[in-house]
């Protein structure tokens, strides 16, 4: 009797039920209620180098936005605004259905991604992706037990690759959004 005890404690134990890493950063980042992340963007594509660096904030499923000292870059409810700070311009366009960015990745999109076996190292779990409809793939850097993301990296061949260091991710009230005064941008609205 105590045998059969021990083996349903052991059975029941929520610590050792199957782990998915990914499924931990999607809960991560679907339960937060709002995030702030600070990060660093690269982008190389056919010897072209680009950098930034600025804050994503998730605010809610299909409403995120990226923030860095030259632009706002705001994804909502199928359109994308992008807001030159310097040029002091708006251009509202609608997302091209089926378009992927390293930003739908980073909010937990989660219908195009086909995630392969996480590798546990150092302290962290760095899960391989591939995006079949595009051709692409990719990796995730996150602590295992909290989802925390510390990387994403987007791969479409040789010449092109797009990474994302998350320096660092914390709760953010998705009511309150930096705001930028817009009163004297030109709007330029190429939605159809």
């Amino acid at each position: 009797m105590i045998k059969v005890m021990i083996l349903a404690v052991i059975f029941n134990n929520p610590a050792n039920v199957f782990f998915d890493p990914y499924q931990t950063f999607l809960k991560f980042i679907n339960e937060s209620g709002g995030l702030k992340m600070s990060l660093e963007f690269y982008q190389t594509q056919y010897g072209d180098h680009f950098e930034t660096s600025g804050d994503f904030y998730y605010l809610r499923d299909q409403y995120y936005f990226f923030d860095d000292p030259k632009q706002r870059l705001v994804f909502k409810d199928g359109e994308i605004s992008t807001i030159s700070k310097i040029n002091k311009q708006i251009i509202l366009d609608n997302i091209i259905p089926g378009d992927i960015t390293i930003f739908n990745i980073l909010s937990g999109e989660k219908d195009f991604i086909v995630t392969q076996d996480a590798i546990f190292e150092k302290g962290y779990c760095k899960i391989p992706f591939t995006i079949p409809s595009w051709e692409l793939s990719g990796m995730f850097r996150i602590l295992p037990k909290t989802g925390i993301p510390l990387e994403v990296k987007l791969l479409s061949g040789p010449d092109h690759e797009t990474r994302i260091n998350i320096k660092s991710a914390e709760p953010w009230d998705s009511n309150t959004i930096p705001e930028i005064d817009i009163s004297d941008f030109e709007k330029i609205d190429l939605r159809e």
